[in-house]
């Protein structure tokens, strides 16, 4: 199955079948991660650095400071 991640979002597969894949980055950031023990596969698109107090509503991968982590926690 293919996924395409929009800003601001993430998916993590362990299926050989998934492709994972994102468009428009501009001055965005995809990060992508693999867990060969485990074979589990994540990709996040982050449009900003980090969360402010006055940042609400935008999704969990939306910062870097706050989806980083969330990512390598959900893979390893």
């Amino acid at each position: 199955m293919e996924h395409v991640i929009g800003i601001g979002e993430y998916h993590i597969t362990n299926s050989l079948e998934d492709t994972i894949k994102t468009y428009a980055l501009g001055t965005c950031v995809s990060l992508t991660i693999y867990c060969r023990k485990k074979k589990v596969l994540g990709m996040v698109h982050i449009a900003l650095p980090e969360a402010t107090a006055r940042s609400t509503g935008n999704p969990a991968g939306y910062y870097a400071d706050t989806v980083v982590q969330l990512l390598i926690n959900s893979i390893c």
